[in-house]
């Protein structure tokens, strides 16, 4: 019996591949059918997608790990992308529609898209809020890829000002921070930026290198940046690289579950066939994920809740 089992399955669903920034360790890149759009156009397909993917985790747990039987009595659907809020007036209906049918929902973003009257509309669907930021430099952001096309970058002021909204529209709402640690940031201290933030949990990310080696840092700088750090231990959910292998449930946006192993940069990924063609059920079977490394990051975070890939 596996006594860190937790009763929330995060599954991830990377909406879109489609992103304003250009970030070089990214791995939102995903081998897909030229002839197919992204699931996320077609709403009767999104529903079938989110039923399918509810009723199996609700009713057929065995199918992940058959030789623990792990239970889950909630499920929450994480939306990443790409960047999700690229679909603009698109998403809330999908957050709404998943919301239904009984997921608890969540977002990552890195907030360049974020308004104030979105966020009014968004924060009540959501449990988590979740923004990605690797640095407050802008030479350094500049270096990672961090900006637009048009070369502009996060305003790290307003974007406080609207989380804020967000908490006033929904005082539940949990705010939560990804930071990649790789060549560029590894030296930065972002404790002030943390200590506006106010978040339930940072997630302090080795740059894990499935689409290039560029800029990768070993374990021993790994720990440095989180030992910069110390102050924050109590959210700080820190993943090296084998933590992050098979124990992610991740989706692509064309509705396959996909997995980043083997782990060889620029290798692909493993995918299984499209959900909606062999059922979620069959498609898990044809992926790795380890739901005792899933389970495991519950077991060394302070805040009660899993160190997903929010």
């Amino acid at each position: 019996m596996n006594t860190n089992h937790t009763d929330t399955l995060v599954i991830n669903w990377h909406i879109t591949e489609v992103c304003n920034y250009s970030c070089h360790y990214c791995y939102a890149a995903w081998k897909k059918p030229d002839e197919k759009r992204e699931l996320f156009h077609d709403s009767n397909s999104t529903t079938k997608l989110l039923l399918e993917l509810y009723n199996c985790i609700q009713f057929q747990y065995n199918t992940l790990d058959t030789s623990k039987s792990p239970t889950y009595k909630k499920v929450r659907l994480n939306f990443a992308g790409g960047e999700p809020l690229l679909l603009s007036k698109k998403l809330l209906p999908i957050m709404l529609e998943a919301k239904r049918i009984g997921f608890d929902v969540s977002i990552i973003t890195n907030g360049s898209l974020l308004t104030e009257e979105l966020m009014a509309q968004m924060a009540p669907l959501l449990t988590w809020f979740g923004i990605s930021i690797d640095s407050t430099r802008l030479s350094s952001n500049h270096l990672i890829g961090r900006h637009t096309t048009h070369q502009q970058k996060l305003d790290v002021e307003r974007l406080l000002s609207i989380i804020d909204i967000g908490k006033h529209a929904n005082p539940y709402l949990k705010i939560k921070l990804n930071t990649v640690v790789n060549a560029i940031n590894v030296f930065d201290d972002l404790s002030d930026f943390v200590e506006r933030l106010s978040p339930q949990k940072w997630k302090v990310l080795q740059m894990l290198p499935i689409i290039t080696t560029k800029n990768v840092i070993d374990e021993a700088r790994f720990e440095k940046f989180i030992a910069r750090h110390h102050a924050f231990q109590n959210i700080i959910c820190a993943e090296k690289n084998d933590d992050m292998r098979n124990s992610y449930l991740m989706i692509d946006p064309h509705g396959r579950f996909f997995q980043n192993s083997p782990a060889e940069a620029g290798s692909d990924y493993v995918y299984s066939s499209p959900i909606l063609s062999v059922g979620a059920s069959l498609a898990l079977q044809e992926i790795q994920f380890s739901t005792e490394k899933f389970d495991r990051r519950y077991a060394s975070n302070n805040v009660g809740d899993s160190c997903d890939v929010l």
